[in-house]
Order: C-alpha cells, then structure tokens, then sequence
C-alpha cells in the first residue's frame, strides 16, 4: 500500500493490496482462492527510493502521464530489467517471494 502514487491513480486504482486483504475480497463471490503471489520484489526498494515520483505537468492529460510511466530506459537497461524479472520468476511462481510491486491472485469457481 505504501507505494500507491501516480501510476496507480492514472490507472484508476484505488488501492493496492496486501495478501489477507486481497483475499477478502473474494469472500462471498462464489470462489476459491487457490494462491496469491507477490511479483516484483526486486523493484520495491527503488519504488521506495524514488518515492511518488510525480511526471505529471499541468496541463498534460492522463494519456500523457500515462505514457511517461511506460516509457522504457535507454539499451542496455532494457536487458538488465528483463533479465532480473527472469531471474525471480521462478521464485515468484512458487510463491517464494514475501513482498512485490504486484501482488496476483488464482481463483476458481467454487
């Protein structure tokens, strides 16, 4: 949660959440939980780091703001992210991971 900012309110979230938290969500919608796992754990201290980093100008609109978020590093950096993503998938996939700038959920219908 502490690292909700700009990106997420352009994206029209509301909240980010934690793994109890998301899965109360889904009491009463009919489904199971089967796992929640963290992605991106890797990337948290420079979240952190970099705080809210804001991008927005007045006057630019959200597609602007949105594009700035998603704009890619200059070649290498490009290679190395890629490449650190690669190396905690496995991690992340099992579950490993006790922290992350994503947090995924897989549910069934009961």
């Amino acid at each position: 949660p502490e690292l909700f900012g700009e990106f997420d309110r352009i994206q029209g979230h509301r909240r980010r959440y934690l793994p109890d938290s998301l899965r109360t969500t889904f009491d009463g919608a009919g489904l199971t939980v089967e796992r929640i796992f963290w992605w991106g754990a890797w990337m948290v201290p420079l979240m952190r780091r970099r705080g809210a980093r804001v991008l927005a100008r007045p006057g630019d609109t959200p597609s602007q703001v949105y594009r700035k978020h998603l704009a890619l590093p200059p070649w290498p950096a490009t290679w190395l992210l890629a490449g650190r993503f690669a190396l905690e998938q496995a991690r992340a996939l099992r579950g490993d991971l006790r922290t992350g700038t994503s947090l995924f959920c897989v549910a069934r219908r009961s």
